[in-house]
């Protein structure tokens, strides 16, 4: 099995600019992330308010010296535990004692950051990973499921030893807490997905099924162990964290016909849309019979009569609820649901805003083909300039209000997606950022936290960089 392994993070590896105070920096690999749940709740909820201007906050550059191709933010706030006694004794919210975290991956290499002041202060390393092959690439990564931990039932003596556990009728197991972290996964070139506990410090699975490399990975918004990857084998699968099972594939003789580049769940999760080098974009219906039984049964404790007695087969999924290729004339390689609307991105300085006619959509469960170019109805278009190399991809906040792209030359756009902000239209941006340590450089990827008050950019120099909204 492949291996990562925790680095201690040398001038070998990385080096900080600007607001991180020093040249250069390390990680402390005693700092495991511990999130704090009330605060979670309590302190991420997401400003009404557009900012119209981004100060820069500072850059690292990771001195592996590949191309940074996915940067994601944890939906956790983390507790400082290393504040003073006065403050914990004051009981005071002070944004000081929180922070957040980014991952960023590269290579065979994959980073995690922590951003004090709840984002907006200064950001170092606190965790580097290191994957034993070094032929590895990872192309995406994101924040979710939880870590787990082992649980006693009160049912059992505590006298017991570990050979009496094992042939008792309810044994040992394990449980997911609501207390740990988030994990992080991360898949790229190997088609393997790796999955990091932060607060363990340490790689707990491996998921195997794709037969080809990995570009895009995300976790459903209503089941966080819930993961859907999309892959260069023309095929999507949907995962099960908490039990490391591969619940359904999404492909065949409707699927796509090429790699498959972006995916995202609808934000009530009840489907997803796919887009990739076939120029197609789908919509997967995760509602129908078929899928919502594999789910429930993909989740059934090891324990249970069901589960003992046949191992889990995935379901076959090959036709889409809807499926079009007239929002681009070439690869999409980026995709994003905006409420029941679609963001859609092609290698021609083109991002779409667009409304799926869905008129011609398949009904779930039945075996009526949908057709295989819908309708689209275009809202509107972001224009891009310098932006024809493709994998770049743009992001959205966690609002939806606005959205960002970086570019081939090292800018930055950020538009109001509704174009109601001081009535400017949407073809002109809201703001460009840019700084002279990305200059020049391609931004493959930018991402907003969860709050909306900092924008993160990685860029294929392995620079990372990053701007607080004002």
């Amino acid at each position: 099995m492949t291996s990562l392994s925790t680095k201690g993070l040398n001038s070998n590896h990385l080096q900080g600019h600007a607001m991180m105070g020093s040249s250069s920096s390390r990680v402390d690999r005693k700092r495991s992330l511990s999130p704090d749940p009330q605060q979670s709740k309590s302190m991420s909820k997401p400003k009404i308010n557009i900012p119209c201007n981004f100060s820069f906050n500072g850059s690292a550059k990771e001195l592996h010296k590949n191309p940074i191709y996915c940067v994601a933010w944890s939906s956790d706030l983390y507790r400082n535990t290393n504040i003073n006694e006065k403050d914990q004794n004051d009981g005071k919210n002070n944004k000081s004692s929180y922070f957040r975290c980014f991952a960023t991956c590269a290579g065979n290499f994959v980073t995690i950051y922590d951003v004090a002041n709840q984002g907006r202060g200064n950001f170092t390393v606190r965790q580097a990973y290191e994957d034993a092959d070094s032929d590895e690439v990872f192309y995406a990564c994101a924040f979710g499921g939880r870590g787990i931990q082992a649980h006693v039932p009160e049912s059992m003596p505590k006298d017991v030893n570990e050979s009496q556990r094992m042939t008792l009728s309810n044994p040992v197991g394990w449980t997911y807490s609501t207390s740990s972290s988030q994990l992080l996964c991360c898949g790229g070139s190997r088609g393997i997905i790796k999955v990091i506990d932060p607060l363990r410090r340490a790689l707990i699975m491996t998921l195997s099924g794709h037969g080809d490399e990995i570009y895009d990975l995300k976790f459903s918004p209503i089941d966080e162990f819930l993961l859907i990857t999309a892959s260069k084998d023309e095929s999507l699968r949907l995962w099960n964290i908490r039990s490391a099972t591969c619940v359904v594939m999404f492909t065949g003789h409707e699927g796509h016909r090429d790699a498959i580049l972006s995916l995202s769940f609808h934000p009530l999760g009840t489907s997803f849309v796919s887009a990739g080098m076939d120029t197609s974009i789908k919509i997967w219906s995760l509602e129908n019979e078929t899928v919502t039984k594999a789910i429930l049964e993909s989740s059934l404790p090891s324990t249970s009569s069901l589960a003992a007695t046949k191992s889990f087969s995935a379901r076959l999924q090959q036709m889409p609820l809807y499926s079009t290729n007239k929002a681009h004339t070439d690869y999409v390689d980026c995709v994003q649901y905006v409420g029941d609307l679609i963001l859609s991105k092609s290698i021609t300085n083109t991002i779409l805003l667009w409304k799926p006619d869905l008129s011609q959509a398949r009904v779930p469960d039945s075996t009526v083909r949908p057709p295989r170019s819908a309708n689209i109805i275009p809202l509107r278009e972001f224009s891009l300039s310098n932006c024809e190399c493709w994998f770049i991809r743009f992001h959205t906040d966690d609002n939806c209000r606005l959205l960002s792209i970086g570019n081939n030359v090292g800018e930055i756009k950020v538009w109001d997606i509704d174009g109601r902000c001081e009535g400017l239209q949407t073809k002109k941006s809201l703001t460009n950022i840019t700084h002279k340590d990305c200059q020049g450089k391609t931004i493959r990827m930018v991402a907003f936290s969860p709050d909306g008050d900092s924008l993160v950019a990685c860029c294929d120099d392995s620079s990372v960089l990053m701007w607080n909204a004002s």
